[in-house]
């Protein structure tokens, strides 16, 4: 992974077989920046198992 700091995850796409991952840029030092440029980004994995469509209930 191309950032320290990955902060949250989901599955999307037509298929639900994508895992989007965002991350963190703040609270990083220079070297830490130096290092890993992409932090803050949006990164996309496509992934072999596919995740389960939304559920949803009306109350």
């Amino acid at each position: 992974m191309p950032s320290m700091g990955p902060t949250c995850v989901a599955l999307g796409g037509e298929d639900l077989r994508t895992l989007f991952i965002t991350s963190r840029r703040t609270r990083q030092s220079s070297d830490e920046l130096l290092r890993f440029p992409e932090s803050g980004n949006l990164f996309r994995v496509e992934v072999g198992q596919a995740g389960r469509p939304p559920f949803s209930c009306r109350v």
